[in-house]
């Protein structure tokens, strides 16, 4: 049996990541990925039973890292709120720009549905980053510095203004933006304008 391999299954990983996303789940085999690696269909197997399996690898990695994201930005206690909260909001959106093929798998492609992930399985990164949303929303209500009463819609309403502006830039890339960097301070200006007390 071939050794098994940290760099060969994350080489197995990046590639179904770049096919999926260029191809669609759907149309993408085995035999693909393993051509894309550079590798025997075969060799595929030793690192995962099926392409569910390997799907289900890459989401979790993908919602792993995502969340570590989020969690720097809303930790840094050593600044006041609205920095933190700028904090968060550009580690959302940095995330989408720094790996457009995770993005789009998590939130543009629905990859999960492929893998037939129970809606009510919130054990897990998928559902940590949103929930560690909602309770510093939660916290900044109690404290009187966010808007409004409900931290569910608070935070869902944050969480698609961010993936609206993340979206865009990703799905529009030579569309003639204003600075990017312009476009995205002034944007999150006025969702923290609309959040923040």
């Amino acid at each position: 049996m071939s050794r098994v391999s940290p760099d060969t299954k994350q080489a197995i990983i990046d590639a179904a990541a770049k096919l999926f996303e260029e191809h669609g789940y759907e149309r993408v085999s085995m035999r693909n990925i393993a051509r894309e690696v550079g590798c025997s269909a075969t060799t595929i197997y030793i690192y995962f039973e099926n392409k569910d399996a390997l799907l289900a690898e890459l989401i979790k990695q993908a919602y792993a890292l995502f969340k570590h994201r989020i969690r720097e930005g809303l930790r840094a206690r050593d600044t006041d709120d609205r920095s933190n909260f700028r904090r968060a909001c550009r580690a959302y959106i940095q995330f989408g720009l720094e790996y457009p093929k995770y993005y789009n798998l998590m939130f543009r492609d629905n990859a999960e549905k492929f893998i037939r992930v129970s809606a009510g399985d919130r054990d897990d990164d998928r559902y940590d980053a949103f929930e560690f949303l909602r309770r510093a929303v939660q916290e900044g209500i109690d404290r009187g510095i966010v808007k409004g009463t409900n931290a569910d819609l608070v935070s869902q309403s944050i969480w698609a203004s961010l993936h609206g502006l993340t979206s865009l830039l990703l799905a529009f890339p030579g569309f003639e933006w204003q600075s990017r960097e312009a476009l995205i301070d002034f944007h999150i200006d006025a969702l923290q304008g609309g959040v923040l007390r």
